[in-house]
């Protein structure tokens, strides 16, 4: 198999951190669509990106950033209450795993997540006992600027789940 590009690789990673969330069933690569997340036992993560664009490049280095959304599903027979406190946890679960832990671990690597600010969550409520919870992040990296898939001095090489 073909090396992956090392956006692919953060994509991966980042999906393994929210995967070890405790109130996540299952994270899923994709836009969420309603056929779906009607299946999926929840609470379902749904983690895709937006376009990439190049913020600047020197020498052989690239800078690039991406918007990364992650769209939670949640079900509860006990009402909307109970559903906005799960998707309060889970908000602050997934910051935990993903700004704060999984931050720190990437940085060493030359990434950058860190929440977009209009708005940090989005909370919406399909009926009394369905909710969902938008979050965006955008994810800054640097690549070797000929080649998506490697970058000079190896700092995007361990990004393995």
């Amino acid at each position: 198999m073909a090396e992956s590009p090392v956006k692919t690789k953060i994509m991966d990673y980042i999906a393994a951190r929210v995967g070890e969330v405790d109130l996540i069933n299952t994270v899923i690569r994709q836009a969420p669509l309603p056929r779906l997340w009607e299946i999926q036992e929840k609470p379902t993560a749904f983690l895709y990106d937006d376009d990439e664009t190049s913020v600047e490049q020197r020498n052989s280095i690239r800078r690039a950033q991406f918007t990364l959304y992650l769209y939670i599903k949640v079900r509860s027979e006990n009402g909307r209450q109970t559903i906005n406190d799960l998707l309060d946890i889970l908000q602050a679960d997934v910051y935990q795993k993903l700004v704060w832990n999984c931050g720190a671990s990437l940085k060493a690597y030359g990434v950058r997540i860190r929440e977009d600010q209009s708005p940090v969550a989005a909370k919406s409520f399909d009926d009394e006992y369905l909710g969902a919870l938008m979050l965006a992040y955008t994810v800054t990296y640097h690549t070797n600027a000929k080649s998506l898939y490697t970058k000079e001095y190896d700092v995007n090489t361990n990004l393995n789940p």
